[in-house]
């Protein structure tokens, strides 16, 4: 099979958009696939649309480019829309607008949670979806039993966060600074960008990494925190969760789907400290239990593959599903179209 992959993969630290289609095209080249990341072959047997917003650094394609591709070039082509965004995430007003006027042109949904699935429910949607979540990469986020904290060492908790963004648990993460040195058994070890006003103290910032350098970086630590709010799945908590760091994570988006099990869950600011407690009173329990975190970049790999190699061999039954689409919702309307560049623009200039 050819597969183009809608994204710019670049090398260095960035969002789990990039780190997503390196890995893939990365493991789908290694079953003897054709990964392209460009709509420039008249061969290609599946588009995979990882990010419609053409004004994302990662957005290789989006819509319209696969819509005159679908016209002018091979109308064969099977369409894939993988969707690890939302509205809720960020605080934003037109992301799920944009993506399902983008999901117009898609042929099967993936969602990276069923949290997500369901944000999206009675929305006007692919006929087909499935939900395969994240995962990380194992040769490079290995599992390593970790220790408690030694005598007179206060127990370390890190996260890690490309974007900046407020609603990425900075309510929580925020309440280190407020507690005095003497008080605090813990200290926050933050990796990645942070708001312009929150200042040092019981956080200590480190720079953005990746690879094996951030596994390194993890693995200093004792306990992994994510209070991110209106998670769509992320791979923080993975990563961190891989190296054997059990987890405090917050009740909200699809972290409990990705984390249950493996730590323990708060909702607020006081749960968050009897979570935190409850782990480390039980610390050793813990840390043996992340030997089987469920989590290998080639199961996630494979399920994608397993989808494209079904969606090829049952294409005559999804392009009969597509023309009826267009039939009763003409993806080819200036009206939706106009939708979707004004939403575009109107998140451009902040106006979201």
């Amino acid at each position: 099979m050819k597969i183009s992959i809608g994204a710019k993969v670049t090398d260095g630290p960035t969002g789990g958009g990039n780190q997503f289609a390196r890995s893939l095209g990365s493991f789908l080249t290694g079953r003897g696939h054709e990964v392209v990341f460009r709509l420039d072959d008249s061969d290609i047997d599946i588009i995979l649309m990882v990010e419609p917003r053409r004004g994302s650094p990662i957005s290789a394609f989006g819509p319209l480019e696969i819509l005159q591709y679908l016209r002018r070039v091979n109308s064969n082509t099977l369409v894939v829309h993988r969707i690890n965004e939302c509205d809720e995430r960020k605080g934003t007003k037109t992301v799920n607008a944009q993506l399902e006027l983008a999901n117009s042109i898609a042929d099967h949904t993936v969602y990276i949670g069923s949290w997500l699935s369901g944000l999206f429910s009675g929305k006007k949607m692919s006929h087909s979806s499935s939900v395969i979540k994240n995962a990380a990469d194992r040769s490079i986020y290995k599992f390593v039993l970790k220790n408690a904290r030694s005598s007179g060492e206060k127990w370390r908790l890190v996260t890690h966060h490309w974007s900046p963004n407020w609603n990425k648990g900075w309510d929580i993460y925020a309440l280190f600074n407020e507690k005095s040195d003497n008080n605090l058994d813990y200290e926050l070890h933050y990796i990645g960008n942070k708001p312009t006003n929150i200042k040092a103290g019981n956080i200590f910032f480190h720079p953005p990494t990746t690879g094996r350098e951030l596994a390194m970086k993890l693995n200093e630590n004792h306990i992994y925190l994510s209070a991110s709010l209106n998670e769509p799945a992320g791979m923080h908590h993975i990563e961190g969760a891989s190296v054997g760091l059990p987890l405090v994570f917050r009740n909200s988006g699809a972290l409990p789907e990705y984390c249950q099990g493996f730590g323990e869950m708060f909702g607020d600011s006081d749960s968050f400290w009897r979570a935190l407690k409850q782990v480390t009173n039980q610390y050793r329990m813990y840390s043996e239990r992340m030997r089987s975190y469920p989590s290998d970049v080639s199961l996630m790999g494979q399920a994608y593959l397993d989808l494209f190699e079904e969606m090829v061999e049952k294409r005559p039954l999804y392009l009969k599903f597509r023309e009826k689409r267009i039939q009763s919702h003409p993806i080819s309307s200036w009206k939706m179209w106009f939708k979707y560049y004004s939403y575009y623009f109107m998140h451009r200039l902040g106006f979201d």
